[in-house]
């Protein structure tokens, strides 16, 4: 019975440890700094010119959040950013993130 009780807390423990998990580790756990920095231009847009770009845009952190999931382009040029299979509240996590920057 015990045991049947500790797999049950973990299970339920399970998704805290990505959100546990610091904003930066985050994003290099999902693969971010793989076309990302945090200053200077690499195959996207540095963390730093996306929150200074978007720095006025009050709905900015919500359609990152959507464009960080799903993916998309022409806002940067016109190589388009793949889609992330991170859950909603982890895109919600890199997005206040990246417009803290």
């Amino acid at each position: 019975m015990r045991l049947a009780q500790s797999f049950a807390a973990l299970a339920l423990l399970a998704p805290l440890a990505t959100l546990a998990a610091t904003d930066a580790d985050l994003a290099r756990m999902r693969g971010c700094f793989t076309c990302h920095t945090l200053e200077g231009k690499a195959i996207g847009p540095s963390f730093k010119d996306i929150a200074r770009r978007y720095k006025a845009d009050k709905g900015a952190e919500s359609r990152l959040a959507v464009r960080i999931r799903n993916g998309g382009s022409g806002a940067w040029g016109k190589l388009p950013m793949p889609a992330s299979p991170l859950t909603e509240a982890e895109a919600r996590q890199l997005a206040r993130w990246t417009m803290g920057r």
